[in-house]
């Protein structure tokens, strides 16, 4: 999956994610460190501009056991998110952390 197919599906949810934890898009937007008119114009144009914004809204919904069962079930990478808050993240050759 391509990450505007990402940032779609996740902006479509992204609605009934937040009412599952009681969240108004001011309260999504103070998490976030955005505007509210940035969670309104997400659901809006079903688009998310930057990878961080989908990050920090997935990692929210995430590190909820509620909403991450929903995760699982919609259309997107969430095996892969999983895995990579699991494991060490992959550095190209001859890089250490």
């Amino acid at each position: 999956m391509d990450k505007q197919a990402c940032y779609k599906e996740l902006a479509e949810n992204l609605p009934m994610l937040r009412s599952r934890l009681g969240l108004s898009q001011k309260d999504l937007a103070d998490i976030l460190g955005t505007s509210r008119q940035t969670v309104t114009t997400i659901e809006n144009t079903k688009d998310i501009k930057k990878w961080s914004v989908f990050m920090a809204i997935m990692l929210v919904f995430y590190f909820n056991p509620e909403t991450r069962k929903i995760l699982e079930y919609i259309n997107l990478p969430y095996r892969e998110l999983k895995e990579s808050l699991q494991g060490k993240p992959k550095m190209p050759k001859g890089i250490v952390i």
